[in-house]
This record gives C-alpha cells, structure tokens and sequence, in this order.
C-alpha cells in the first residue's frame, strides 16, 4: 500500500495506475495515530515576509516544525526547505494548498517523507 502522494505512485504508467485501489482508513476511537515527517520544497521570492507568511500557515494548522533552511537561490528566488511533524496526509494537503496561496509563493513540492 502507497500513499497518493508517495513518489512510487506518482511515478507509475497508466496502465500501472489502472490497478490502483482508493483505500481510506477508518480512524480508531480514543487511539492517536503516530504523526510522521515530511519534508517541503518552496520555491518563493526573496521577499521580506514570505517565511514568515509560510510558518504562519504552518503554525495554524499546529504542526511542528522540526528543521528550517531557507536561502537565496538567483536574484529575486529563493529556496525554503521545511521538515514538519504532521499528523496525517489530509492536513498536509490543506497546510500545501494554503501555502500555495501565500504571496510570493511560486511552487510547493513534497520533495520525501522524512525519516
């Protein structure tokens, strides 16, 4: 079993994807599942303000942040790389697609699940 958003996956042809089943877990009562890392890829401008916006975000959704390196990439780009602790893939899609809506925000990849 894959994630949708596992590299694997979206790596496949599709005929590979023709034998994929959608598969959702059914939460269990008064257990918490353990949160995993994983690590994003945000291109942006080099603005006053863009990381603090995207830790904004973050900080909303109350998910840790575990690593920041951010850095200037060519004039006017720059390069955040962030591992967080989220608890499960659906807060992630709504964490990336509040990101994706932040000024100077140009792209947002899952570049791996951190170990």
């Amino acid at each position: 079993m894959h994630r949708s958003d596992c590299s694997y996956v979206r790596g496949l042809n599709l005929e590979d994807k023709e034998r994929c089943l959608p598969l959702k877990w059914k939460p269990l009562d008064g257990l918490i599942a353990h949160p995993y890392r994983l690590k994003l890829e945000i291109i942006c401008e080099d603005a006053s303000g863009v990381i603090a916006g995207v830790t904004n975000a973050i900080a909303s959704f109350n998910i840790a942040i575990k690593n920041l390196e951010a850095f200037s990439t060519t004039p006017g780009l720059g390069i955040q790389l962030y591992e967080l602790e989220v608890g499960n893939i659906d807060i992630a899609s709504q964490l990336i697609e509040g990101i994706r809506g932040i000024q100077g925000v140009n792209k947002v990849d899952i570049i791996r699940e951190a170990s």
